[in-house]
């Protein structure tokens, strides 16, 4: 049985609002290409029916580019919103040394010089060479 796919739920609702506007944008550019066409047929513009066919034309295309664009975009964020389990990994053994040694020395980057305060702030590297 196939397991349902988890989605981040603020991630998903952007991803449906984003998918919502943007195909909101193409039906109103589909719908200016018939405004051009049904105005340019009725003789209400003096635009010629051929100009009027040809924006009309460009802006259908234009809408469906962006729709197809929009689709695929919602598919991304859908993806990236998607909850994936954690990987498990190896948990570090206790024996991590090659010499069996455990190293409990400070590092250099790490090591507090005498008679300082540790006060959680890394020293200024400049002040102790």
């Amino acid at each position: 049985m196939k397991k349902k796919k988890e989605y981040d739920f603020h991630l998903k609702n952007k991803a449906i609002t984003g998918l919502g506007l943007r195909l909101a944008v193409a039906g109103y550019v589909c719908f200016m290409a018939y405004q051009i066409v049904s105005n340019a047929l009725a003789g209400d513009t003096s635009m010629s029916v051929a100009t009027a066919v040809t924006f009309a034309v460009i802006f259908s295309v234009a809408a469906l580019g962006f729709a197809v664009y929009s689709v695929m975009a919602y598919q991304a964020a859908l993806s990236r919103a998607e909850i994936k389990p954690e990987e498990e990994l190896p948990l570090p053994s206790d024996d991590d040394s090659e010499d069996g040694e455990e190293d409990t020395a400070p590092t250099q980057a790490h090591a507090i010089p005498a008679g300082a305060e540790d006060d959680g702030i890394p020293p200024d590297e400049t002040e102790y060479d």
